[in-house]
C-alpha cells in the first residue's frame, strides 16, 4: 500500500509478525510515474493524490493536469475535471491532446457545444491527424441522434488512424451507429468486414472481438436466434494466442452473450 507524507511517498511493506515501510523523496517525474501505475490499476483516488502532487510540483507542465483531469472524471467530478483540462490547455495551448481531453470532460457533463467546438480544436491543430477527437465527435454526434454525422466523422477517424487495430475500432463504433438506426444488415457488413480484416492481419484479439460484436449486434436488432449462433461461435473460438486477461473478457462476454440469447 501506499501513502503521500509530505514530499514523499510511504510504501507499507507486510513482514512475519510485523510491518515495515520506508519514506521514497520523490520529485514531480515519480509523482506522474505513480499516477500512472495507478491509472493502470484503475485506482482512480490514488491517481488523483499523486496528480494534485505532481500539479504542485511543477504547476506549468501539462502532464500533471491531464492525469489529475482524468482521476476526476472517472470519480464523476465534472467540474473538477473541467478545471483541471482547461489548465492542462492553458499550460499547452498547441497540444492537440489537451483539446480533446477538455472536450472529453465537456461531453461527460453534457456540454455538448463545447465538446464539439473542443475536439474540433484538437483536429485543427493536428491537421485532423488527432484521430481520437474523430471519436469524440462521433460521440457527439451520436448523443443528439445524428447517427450519419457519427458515421461520417467514424471514416475520418478511420481514415486518420495510423494502426489497423485503431481502424477497426472505428468499424465498431460504425456498426453501433447503423443499429441505433434499425439499419442491422448495414452493421452486419461492417462486423463482417472487419473480422475479414482481422483474420488476414492474423490479429486474434481483433477477431476475436469481431465475433462477439456479431453476437451483439444480432441481440441488439432482437434476432436471438441468430445471435445464440454467433456467440456460440464465439464460444468455440481458438483463442490460445491471446493473453489471460482477454481470454477471461472474450469467455464472459461469450457466456453473456448466450444467457441472453438462450
Amino acid at each position: 500500500a501506499t501513502a503521500f507524507c509530505g514530499d514523499g511517498v510511504v510504501t507499507f511493506a507486510p513482514d512475519p509478525g510485523t510491518h515495515t515501510f520506508q519514506v521514497k523523496r520523490f520529485g514531480f517525474e515519480t509523482a506522474t510515474q505513480v499516477a500512472n501505475v495507478a491509472q493502470g490499476l484503475n485506482k482512480w483516488d490514488e491517481v488523483g493524490n499523486a496528480a494534485k502532487r505532481a500539479t504542485e510540483l511543477s504547476p506549468k507542465s501539462g502532464a500533471g493536469w491531464n492525469l489529475l483531469g482524468y482521476a476526476s472524471l472517472n470519480l464523476h467530478k465534472h467540474a473538477g475535471a473541467v478545471a483541471a483540462f482547461r489548465k492542462y490547455v492553458e499550460m499547452a495551448p498547441n497540444e492537440p491532446n489537451a483539446h480533446d481531453s477538455l472536450a472529453d470532460a465537456f461531453l461527460a457533463d453534457d456540454q455538448l457545444d463545447r465538446a464539439a467546438a473542443a475536439y474540433q480544436k484538437a483536429l485543427d491543430s493536428s491537421g485532423g491527424k488527432f484521430w481520437w477527437s474523430w471519436d469524440g465527435l462521433a460521440a457527439v454526434k451520436a448523443v443528439r441522434g445524428d447517427f450519419e454525422g457519427a458515421r461520417a466523422a467514424l471514416a475520418k477517424q478511420r481514415e486518420a488512424a495510423i494502426q489497423l487495430a485503431d481502424k477497426l475500432h472505428a468499424d465498431r463504433l460504425t456498426a453501433w451507429a447503423f443499429v441505433a438506426e434499425g439499419k442491422l444488415p448495414e452493421a452486419l457488413k461492417v462486423a463482417d468486414a472487419s473480422e475479414v480484416a482481422a483474420s488476414a492481419a492474423r490479429l486474434d484479439a481483433q477477431v476475436a472481438r469481431a465475433q462477439i460484436l456479431r453476437g451483439q449486434l444480432y441481440l441488439a436488432g432482437g434476432k436471438y436466434d441468430q445471435a445464440f449462433q454467433a456467440f456460440t461461435s464465439a464460444k468455440l473460438l481458438n483463442i490460445d494466442a491471446l493473453t489471460d486477461g482477454q481470454k477471461k473478457l472474450h469467455r464472459a462476454n461469450a457466456l453473456a452473450g448466450l444467457a441472453e440469447a438462450a
